[in-house]
C-alpha cells in the first residue's frame, strides 16, 4: 500500500501542473494502475475525464488498462475447462500482472514533448472552442 500511495504522490506531482484534465485523472488514474487489486469497474472512474483528451498518451493507457481488467477478470471469473482453458488460464495469469505493470510503467515515464514542424496546420479540434462566428440571438 505504501507503494501505490508513493505512486500516486508523485503522478500528482507531476500532472497536476499544466492540464486541468490531467489533474483531475492523475491521481485516480495512478491509483487503478499501480494498486494490486482492481475491479473493471473501477475504471468507470476515470474514463470519462480521460475521453475529454481521448487522443492522449494518459486516455489510451487507462484504455488498454480498462480492457486488460475486462478481459482478465472474464478470463478468472468464467474458467473454461479442458486444456485449452488451462492454457488461456495460465497465460493470463502471466501476461495479465506484467502488462499491466508495463503500462504503470507507461504512465509513469513522461516522454519529451515535440516540437511541431513549422508549417504544422494541426487538426480542426486541436484549439479551445471559439464564438467569433457565433450569431447573436438578440
Amino acid at each position: 500500500m505504501v507503494v501505490t500511495a508513493a505512486v500516486v504522490v508523485v503522478c500528482l506531482w507531476r500532472y497536476t501542473k499544466h492540464d486541468p484534465v490531467e489533474a483531475g485523472i492523475a491521481g485516480p488514474a495512478a491509483f487503478l494502475l499501480a494498486a494490486p487489486f482492481v475491479l473493471p469497474g473501477y475504471l468507470g472512474w476515470v474514463l470519462p475525464g480521460a475521453a475529454l483528451q481521448h487522443n492522449g498518451r494518459t486516455a489510451r493507457i487507462l484504455a488498454l488498462q480498462a480492457t486488460l481488467l475486462v478481459g482478465a477478470y472474464e478470463i478468472f471469473r468464467t474458467p473454461m475447462s479442458g486444456p485449452v482453458g488451462d492454457a488461456l488460464s495460465g497465460a493470463a495469469g502471466l501476461l495479465a500482472p506484467l502488462l499491466g505493470i508495463a503500462l504503470l510503467v507507461a504512465y509513469l515515464a513522461r516522454p519529451r514533448p515535440r516540437a511541431r514542424a513549422s508549417g504544422h496546420q494541426g487538426w480542426a479540434n486541436d484549439r479551445a472552442p471559439s464564438t467569433a462566428n457565433m450569431r447573436s440571438s438578440s
